[in-house]
C-alpha cells in the first residue's frame, strides 16, 4: 500500500516537473502545466504571432511567442495593456514567477530570458542620452542595470563574453561592459570553451576570445559549438568539427565515410542527419557513427529525451533507441518543450504531454 501511494505521489508530481508554458485563450495569454491544468489564468496581452507552418505541400495553423514569454530560472516576461476605459494607449512589461506573481514592478522595458542570473533588456523609451530608443542592455536578477542600453543587439553571456551589435557589425563585451573584441564581424556566435564562429567577409571561420581566427574563413555557414562539436556547411554537404583542449579539433568527416545533405546541431549527445545515399534521417554520435540508422522521412533533434520522426505519412516521437514512444498518428508535430509538444491532427492544433494525452486544443482561425 505504501509503495502504491508513493507511486501515485511520484506520478502526480510529474506534471509539475516542468515550468508552465504559455497558451492563448480568447486572445489573452496564460500558462498551463503538462497535465493541462491552467496555473496562471489567461489575462496578459503578451504578443504572439499567428502563422502557418509549411511542410512540403501542407500548412498548419500555429502561433509563436517571444522567447522571453517562456519561463527560465523561474521567471517569464508578460505584457500588460495600459488602458483608458476601453482604449489601449500603450503597454508595460512585467516579470512574473510560476505563480503569476510580479517579481519586479511593471516597466516600459522588455526584459528578456534569464540565464545565469542575467537577462538582456530592451529600452523602449526615447531619452536625451539614447535619442533613438529601443536599445539593448543587460540587467541582473535584482533588475539592476549593469550594461547600459546602447546596443542594437546583445546576447547572453557565455565564457564571460556577450555578443553585441552596433549597426551591421558585431563585437564582444565582457561582464564589466568593456568592449574586448571590436566591431569587426558581419556575423558571429557565442563563445564556448573560448571559441566562436565568425565572419568578416563571405565565408565563416572560428575565433578565440581575442578575436583572432584559429580556423580560417572557409565555410559557407558555421554554427555555435554545442557539446564540444560545431556544425558547418561546406557548400555541398554538412559535417561537424569536434573540438578538444586548447582549440584542437578533428573534422568528423575524416572519421567516417557517412555523408550528410542535412544536419542539426548536437543535442543530448547525438545529431540528427540526412544520409546522402538514402536521403533518410538518422542520428550519429560525435564520431560520425550511426546510433540510429537512417530510416525516417523527417526527424528533429532530441529534446527532453524524445524527437519528432516521420515514417510513411504520419509523425510521432521516438526515443534514443529509435523506437516510437508516441506512435506516428499526427499530421505534423514539433518537439517537446517543458513537457508539452504541439501536434496537429485534422488541421487542429493540440498540446500533448509525454503520455500522449491531449491536454489542450485550439481552433485557430486567422
Amino acid at each position: 500500500m505504501k509503495k502504491l501511494l508513493l507511486l501515485l505521489v511520484l506520478l502526480s508530481n510529474l506534471a509539475y516537473a516542468y515550468p508552465p508554458v504559455p497558451f492563448v485563450q480568447d486572445n489573452k495569454v496564460g500558462y498551463l502545466d503538462s497535465s493541462g491544468k491552467i496555473v496562471i489564468e489567461p489575462k496578459f496581452d503578451t504578443p504572439f504571432h499567428k502563422l502557418y507552418l509549411v511542410f512540403e505541400q501542407d500548412s498548419f495553423p500555429s502561433f509563436e511567442f517571444p522567447e522571453w514569454a517562456y519561463f527560465s530560472e523561474g521567471k517569464a516576461t508578460v505584457r500588460i495593456a495600459k488602458k483608458f476605459w476601453f482604449y489601449t494607449y500603450g503597454y508595460k512589461y512585467a516579470i512574473i514567477n510560476e505563480k503569476g506573481e510580479f517579481v519586479f514592478e511593471p516597466t516600459e522595458d522588455i526584459i528578456g530570458k534569464f540565464q545565469n542570473g542575467t537577462a538582456p533588456y530592451q529600452n523602449l523609451m526615447k531619452t536625451a542620452e539614447y535619442v533613438h530608443g529601443e536599445k539593448f542592455g543587460m540587467i541582473n536578477s535584482a533588475a539592476e542595470v549593469f550594461i547600459e542600453p546602447k546596443y542594437d543587439f546583445i546576447s547572453h553571456f557565455s565564457d564571460n563574453r556577450a555578443l553585441v551589435r552596433k549597426g551591421d557589425k558585431y563585437g564582444y563585451i565582457d561582464t564589466n561592459g568593456e568592449l574586448v573584441i571590436p566591431f569587426l564581424f558581419i556575423d558571429a556566435g557565442k563563445f564556448n570553451n573560448g571559441i566562436a564562429f565568425a565572419k568578416n567577409s563571405r565565408l565563416y571561420g572560428y575565433i578565440d576570445t581575442s578575436g583572432n581566427y584559429i580556423i580560417p574563413e572557409k565555410y559557407e555557414k558555421a554554427w555555435d559549438i554545442i557539446d564540444g562539436t560545431a556544425r558547418y556547411f561546406d557548400g555541398n554537404l554538412f559535417s561537424f568539427l569536434k573540438f578538444e583542449n586548447k582549440g584542437n579539433f578533428i573534422n568528423i568527416s575524416q572519421l567516417t565515410p557517412n555523408k550528410f545533405t542535412d544536419a542539426s546541431d548536437f543535442s543530448e549527445g547525438v545529431a540528427c542527419v540526412r544520409d546522402v545515399n538514402t536521403n533518410l534521417y538518422g542520428y550519429i554520435d560525435n564520431q560520425g557513427k550511426y546510433v540510429i540508422e537512417p530510416q525516417f522521412l523527417y526527424a528533429t533533434p532530441f529534446s527532453e529525451g524524445l524527437a519528432v520522426a516521420k515514417k510513411d505519412k504520419y509523425f510521432g516521437f521516438i526515443d534514443k533507441s529509435g523506437s516510437f514512444i508516441i506512435p506516428p498518428e499526427y499530421d505534423f508535430a514539433q518537439n517537446f518543450y517543458n513537457g508539452i509538444a504541439k501536434v496537429w491532427k485534422n488541421n487542429k492544433l493540440i498540446f500533448i504531454n509525454k503520455n500522449n494525452s491531449e491536454i489542450y486544443s485550439f481552433n485557430l482561425k486567422f
